[in-house]
């Protein structure tokens, strides 16, 4: 019967092998699905590299803005030497032109005069009308483009959802706004044209004026050059403060471009900070990940020693079966209390194997929870993706609009002049937030390094301790194998009733000296028991932290020895001076209850499921331990993932406020060409006023 429990409990054993079996295969398939997590953190970092692509991009333009904008000043500036050179060349021919007709016109003076007049009104009404549908067209097409701009700003501040109809809005935008710039080259090149008919109008209206206007009395010449002076004075002052303007613009510019680079900066920091805790992520991933096969090799190891102590009761109930065709009737009372030993053995076994059923339950359950996080991993990296995208189109974007700009740089300087405050807003608003968000992710980063580390530092003092405890547990096993050794040995050199009656005084003393070397075996045997037991108690004491069980580990070195010997009856007699006969007697007979021990195989089962619960015990505060570091590492990443989200979404703000700002530059670049067209206008027939004026004097002293 004994022997069908052995088999029953072999067979128990290895469903128990098979179970754990399965759950290793289920930690396998979790640690591939944490291979897949860390493919999508590596996905996510080149999303990170396009982003900073991106920015280089954007960098460029920059560069590019700048270039064009020093090209469009320098061919300004070339203009206006071309425009003064020609303006010089005909002044000099109206001169000579002046001296050749002199003698001509002053006939028909009055005339010419009259003519003169009504020419010069004529020409002042049709001026302020082409000027006044000028006013009315810019303010019309003003009020066109702020439309078009409110529009814009709705289409920009909608949902993702809505990104391919903003794109193809943009793109009629774009076209809208080329055939826009066409008519208006178109319209440009017509009023040049009316212009310089104007101007050779103007020119002949000159030399008129400057054969009527020898007649004018020098108060008019006086009054006239006082008006001259006035204009060239408020001329100087304009210039004054033009020149102080675009200085001003000048250095607001670079400490914009200063405040940008900082940003730049900053933005970098953060995902270098990002990316340094993703190293350290992985580097506590690893630890995991050797932790866990070195619980594997104790698993190994622990099944080893299983199979061995197996092995060792069936042998020992062979033993145990022939020793009882010898004294079966003396010894059932012993097989009963083995018997149900057994039948608590199996039973306990049963409990452990409805354990490790629910944790295979459980592991099951985390498996099919771990695709679901996938799939939501995979949700975000698309999301990821397709800010990217935006990220790129608003790149092309802003190429179209440095080529708008690249025609128009220009004028920039009142828009920048304008937007100044806003930008001062603007970046007082952004140093602010920046400075919270890094003392935000400096605190939350230093908590988490010290989580970490006090994390890492238990793990390290938990595996030192689960490893001497092993070893000790080894120690203790191997000493008990040798103590039971020689108890057996004991009990097998007990005399017989026979032999001992024949037996002389040499046989007598040699039995009792072979004797007194086993009870010194026996009681060395116990003394490293008892030496054991207190290091072990001494752990637990650490573990748990219960002062009590430290106290009596202390307690118990200073008993002596002696008092642990429980079962050496014959050292016990010969320290009270007893005979040794009577104590073979009673060992022969197992009539004394003091004397009577556990079988072999009884204390080889207790010590086993003692140390089978301390490892089960142990494994599941490790499980336990590796599912909060786990969940700790899920919440970082998402909090990550939200930060990136939450810097991607400024980005876009950012370069939507930069597309509504390009919007009001256009609106700014019209006004500016217009004003400057009409300044032009009048600076033009002031000077050449000034020149008749200038050329009138010496022809006047002739006359």
């Amino acid at each position: 019967m004994i022997h069908k429990k052995c088999i029953t409990e072999a067979a128990e054993k290895e469903c128990v092998q098979t179970q754990l079996m399965e759950v290793r295969r289920q930690l396998a398939d979790a640690h591939n699905d944490i291979v897949l997590f860390k493919d999508t953190l590596d996905k996510l970092d080149l999303g990170r590299s396009r982003i900073l692509s991106l920015e280089s991009d954007l960098e460029t333009t920059n560069t590019q803005l700048k270039k064009a904008s020093a090209d469009a000043k320098t061919q300004i500036h070339q203009v206006q030497v071309s425009y003064k050179s020609k303006l010089d060349v005909v002044g000099e021919a109206a001169r000579q032109l002046q001296l050749r007709m002199q003698h001509e016109w002053e006939a028909r003076l009055a005339e010419v005069e009259q003519t003169q007049q009504m020419h010069l009104h004529v020409m002042e009404t049709s001026h302020g009308r082409a000027l006044a549908a000028q006013a009315d067209a810019f303010s019309a097409d003003k009020q066109a483009w702020d439309t078009e701009r409110l529009a814009a700003t709705h289409e920009h501040s909608a949902t993702l959802d809505q990104l391919s109809r903003a794109n193809e809005a943009l793109e009629a935008e774009k076209t809208r706004s080329r055939t826009l710039a066409t008519d208006w080259s178109v319209r440009l090149d017509e009023k040049s044209k009316a212009l310089e008919t104007v101007e050779r109008q103007v020119h002949a209206l000159d030399a008129a004026n400057l054969q009527l206007k020898l007649a004018v009395s020098e108060t008019k010449i006086a009054c006239r050059h006082d008006m001259e002076t006035t204009w060239l004075q408020q001329i100087a002052t304009l210039e004054h403060a033009l020149a102080q303007a675009r200085t001003k613009l000048d250095a607001e510019r670079e400490k914009f471009h200063l405040e940008l680079q900082a940003e730049r900066d900053r933005v970098h920091h953060v995902v270098t900070q990002a990316k340094s805790v993703a190293d350290e992520l992985e580097t506590a991933n690893l630890c995991l990940a050797e932790r866990k096969r070195q619980r594997e090799t104790d698993q190994d190891a622990f099944e080893a020693r299983e199979k061995r102590a197996a092995a060792a009761i069936a042998r020992l109930t062979e033993e145990l079966q022939e020793l009882q065709q010898h004294k079966a009737p003396a010894s059932k009372r012993n097989w009963d209390a083995e018997c149900r030993q057994l039948h608590q053995h199996n039973d306990e076994l049963a409990a452990q194997v409805r354990g490790l059923k629910e944790q295979v339950d459980v592991l099951s359950k985390k498996k099919e929870e771990d695709p679901m996080s996938l799939k939501v991993q995979y949700d975000k990296m698309l999301q990821l993706e397709l800010a990217v995208r935006v990220l790129e189109a608003s790149n092309v974007d802003a190429g179209h609009q440095l080529a708008v700009a690249r025609a128009s740089v220009g004028e920039l300087e009142r828009q920048l002049a304008a937007a100044k405050d806003e930008c001062q807003l603007m970046d007082m608003a952004a140093t602010e937030s920046r400075l919270q968000q890094q003392a935000r992710l400096n605190d939350r980063l230093g908590m988490e390094k010290r989580v970490v580390q006090e994390q890492l530092l238990d793990l390290d003092m938990a595996t030192q301790n689960l490893m001497e405890e092993k070893q000790l547990l080894q120690q203790v096993v191997t000493r008990l194998n040798d103590r039971l050794k020689l108890q057996l040995e004991l009990l097998t050199n007990v005399p017989s009733n026979e032999s001992r009656n024949s037996m002389t005084k040499h046989e007598w003393a040699e039995a009792q000296a072979q004797w007194q070397r086993l009870q010194g075996q026996c009681d060395d045997a116990d003394w490293q028991l008892l030496h054991m037991k207190e290091r072990l108690d001494e752990m637990e004491a650490l573990t748990t932290g219960d002062p009590s069980s430290s106290k009596h580990a202390a307690a118990a070195k200073k008993r002596p020895a002696m008092a642990h010997r429980k079962q050496s009856p014959f050292s016990d007699a010969i320290a009270a001076g007893q005979r040794t006969v009577a104590v073979a007697d009673k060992l022969h007979q197992h009539q004394s209850p003091e004397i009577e021990s556990d079988s072999y195989a009884a204390a080889l089962a207790k010590e086993m499921k003692a140390m089978k619960d301390t490892y089960e015990a142990k494994l599941q505060d490790l499980h336990a331990e590796l599912k909060r570091v786990q969940n700790m590492r899920c919440e970082h990443t998402a909090r990550l993932q939200r930060d990136l989200a939450d810097d991607k979404a400024k980005y876009t703000s950012m370069v939507i406020n930069i597309v509504q700002l390009h919007g009001k530059a256009k609106v700014a670049v019209l006004e500016a060409l217009l004003e400057c067209r009409a300044k032009a206008c009048s600076d033009e027939l002031q000077r050449r006023s000034t020149a008749h004026n200038s050329m009138r004097k010496p022809a006047r002293s002739k006359s």
